[in-house]
């Protein structure tokens, strides 16, 4: 004991430091409990459409549901085509493709095209809306420079020449041209159109006014223009000013921050100055944040003073009546998911959908689905409101370094099943191991904890490994005979304490990597499939020095690497059972690494998703199906054969024993999720997965029990043949 107490006050050091770290987090992550839902104009428009009502009628009812606000994005000029304004766009290199070109544009356009050598790069836009013709004048001068645009007018005609750069001409897709025998001739692309054609204008002053008439807040989203950033920031702020609304969250719409590359630092300072705080939008694989340049940036110098918002894209709008459920159930367990798993604090919401082009339009619906939705968030003190941002969390450099200390001290006492090392070595290797992560905490932070995190998984869940090894080692080569209700016991004690274990691995990685930048999934857990595939490698690798092949229970005892064991393997005769058994562990091996992750094309089945909804229903935390239906049960069961000493079942059941480690460990790695919740999750599947190995224990113990009896009949009327035939 004098000779481990080192190793162990630094273990419990690391047990206290985590937990330390836990409720840090639980802290952080309970201070932001209310989520906002903000609609999508566009697509209300189009429901709108669709319906008996208009927009505005749909705002008033949506408002009466819990819904905040309304993004509305500035128009372009494209948008003003789309939506059915008197509106031509041509860029100048397809112009006179058009024979009646001279008869289409005012006469001041025509002679100026005719008497100057004009740039194909740029846009001409002609209209004879009056009205129209204000709105673009409004919406350039406060957007760009006054020398991008000029503009000539005959009567009611007017037309705007913009100017264009040969790097925003837009091409189609090549094609080729084929003579008369199929043979390519050339290829081809065509000038289809220019990126000036979705240069932002303006905000529609009547979409405002409708989301005001609809008791709902406007969420202005501005068009970013990498070519004139100057005067973009200023423009939105006088939008703001003009239209009376107060901005809380902003959400860039395009692929980069407003006023970059240029004005980042006039961006982080308006933002900052007028508290409004920087939207982070999901990913469609549900995984990360869309990438818009410069925002991770911003969010960082923000002190990570943002917010994630999910948005339904359309695969997810048209999971009305998904799973045979009755109505948008299934688009009401995406967003419960996204908020309580996920941290969204933002719901960037777009109707049901039918099918791809016809919306659901009974309010009844989403008032079921809504209420529905809030009393599900009940559970977890979670309410629809104006979204709520976490406290800045920040690392700890000390508890990372006494977190490292404990794992070396881990991987010392751990090692002593294999070889003995000098006392002096041991401590030699705790110093340098301890100061090589306290090196990396230092020079590099983050991949250094991400490295320590990593460690961490791996550590924890190899050492299940060999406790698992050394467990049934000492069992099967000391066999004790004990009653069954005694086996039970002690197997279900030896459950608990396995996946104690795993839940402290999970709670160590869950801790360290608790920065903003990871509960905001701007950075996130590396290494999924190495923590998951090393300790099942490890446990086979052990199990072979361990046990061997075909060994006697005398050579079980033995710590000796015996040669005969290959021999043995090498003259085994390989049955068609056996090539079956390996493809068969194969497959298994595949599906398991790849369902651990988003990206992959193995999912889950309808049948399987239906039961997981269940749980997520009738649960406050839906435990993972692999945990409490095979690892857990795997455990107890572990735990039984090796007191029974079935000695070749130990490695077939040691296996998905092991997941008990990965998986508890892989839950708390999803590091969005609330770390209360990963708790959760972990205590029911252990909890499910006692009941389900008890249930399986008392299945085999009578299957066993009735084949050696029928075995003992068998025998017993063999031998009375025999007598007979005597």
């Amino acid at each position: 004991m004098k000779k481990n107490i080192v190793y162990i006050l630094l273990i419990i050091l690391l047990v206290v430091t985590t937990g330390i770290n836990v409720m840090d987090r639980m802290a952080v992550e309970n201070a932001a409990k209310t989520v906002e839902i903000t609609l999508s104009y566009d697509d209300m428009v189009e429901m709108s459409d669709q319906s008996d009502e208009d927009v505005v009628w749909w705002f008033n009812e949506f408002s009466k549901l819990g819904v905040e606000s309304v993004a509305l994005t500035e128009e372009t000029f494209q948008t003003l085509v789309d939506q059915g304004y008197e509106l031509e766009l041509k860029i100048l290199h397809n112009l006179k493709k058009d024979t009646l070109w001279e008869m289409r544009y005012p006469a001041p356009f025509v002679d100026y095209v005719k008497d100057n050598e004009i740039d194909l790069n740029d846009v001409v836009v002609v209209s004879d809306d009056q009205d129209l013709k204000d709105f673009i004048i409004k919406g350039l001068d406060r957007h760009y420079p006054k020398d991008f645009y000029t503009l000539f007018e005959e009567g009611d005609h007017y037309a705007f020449l913009l100017d264009g750069l040969q790097s925003e001409v837009r091409y189609t897709q090549i094609y080729k041209n084929i003579d008369t025998d199929n043979v390519p001739v050339k290829q081809i692309k065509d000038v289809h159109s220019s990126a000036i054609y979705d240069f932002a204008i303006d905000f529609d002053p009547d979409k405002i006014q409708n989301i005001k008439d609809g008791n709902l807040q406007v969420n202005l989203r501005p068009w970013n223009n990498k070519r004139f950033p100057d005067k973009l920031i200023d423009a939105y702020d006088e939008a703001l000013n003009m239209y009376d609304i107060k901005a809380t969250n902003i959400i860039f719409a395009g692929k980069e921050i407003l006023g970059y590359p240029d004005k980042y630092v006039e961006l982080y300072d308006y933002l900052s100055e007028n508290n409004i705080t920087p939207v982070l939008i999901e990913t469609g694989v549900q995984r990360s944040n869309v990438e818009q340049e410069d925002l991770f940036q911003l969010v960082e110098d923000m002190n990570y003073q943002s917010v994630r918002a999910l948005p339904l894209v359309s695969y997810l709008q048209e999971r009305f009546e998904h799973y045979n459920y009755d109505g948008g159930q299934e688009i009401e367990n995406v967003m419960f998911r996204g908020i309580t798993e996920r941290n969204m604090r933002i719901i960037y919401f777009r109707p049901f959908k039918l099918e791809a082009e016809t919306y659901v339009t009974d309010i009844d619906e989403y008032k079921i689905s809504f209420e529905r939705l809030q009393k599900r968030l009940d559970d977890h003190d979670i309410k629809l409101g104006k979204f709520s941002v976490m406290p800045y969390k920040s690392d700890n450099l000390w508890s990372g370094i006494i977190i490292g200390f404990g794992l070396v001290s881990i991987m010392i006492l751990a090692s002593r099943y294999f070889f003995k090392l000098p006392a002096w070595f041991e401590y030699v290797t705790l110093v340098v191991g301890g100061l090589l992560v306290a090196a990396a905490l230092l020079v590099a932070p983050n991949f250094g904890r991400q490295l320590l995190a990593l460690a961490a998984a791996v550590i924890i869940s190899c050492l299940g490994s060999v406790i698992l090894i050394a467990y049934a080692k000492d069992l099967i080569g000391n066999r004790k005979v004990l009653k069954l209700h005694e086996i039970i016991g002690r197997s279900i004690l030896f459950t608990l304490a396995m996946s104690a274990l795993a839940l402290l691995g999970g709670m160590i990685v869950g801790g360290l990597l608790s920065h903003s930048k990871y509960l905001l999934e701007i950075e996130f857990f590396r290494g999924v499939k190495v923590s998951e595939i090393l300790p099942l490698v490890v446990f086979v690798v052990l199990y072979l020095l361990k046990f061997g092949y075909n060994r006697s229970v005398d050579e079980i005892k033995s710590h000796d690497i015996l040669p005969k064991d290959l021999l043995r393997f090498l003259n085994v005769e390989i049955k068609v059972s056996y090539l079956l058994a390996t493809a068969l562990g194969g497959v298994i091996l595949y599906i398991y690494i790849a369902r651990s992750g988003h990206e992959t094309t193995v999912q889950p089945s309808d049948i399987e998703m239906i039961f997981r909804n269940f749980l997520e229903l009738v649960l406050l935390a839906r435990p993972r199906l692999k945990e409490f239906l095979i690892a857990v049960p795997a455990m107890m069961m572990f735990a039984y054969i090796s007191y029974k000493g079935y000695k070749p079942l130990v490695a077939l059941v040691g296996l998905p024993a092991v997941i008990t480690f990965t998986s508890i460990i892989n839950t708390f790695s999803h590091l969005r999720a609330p770390i209360y919740l990963s708790i959760v999750r972990t205590l029911l599947g252990i909890g499910f997965g006692l009941v389900i190995g008890l249930i399986g224990i008392l299945v085999f113990d009578g299957i066993i029990r009735l084949v050696k009896r029928i075995k003992k009949r068998y025998l017993a009327y063999e031998s009375e043949e025999k007598e007979l035939g005597a």
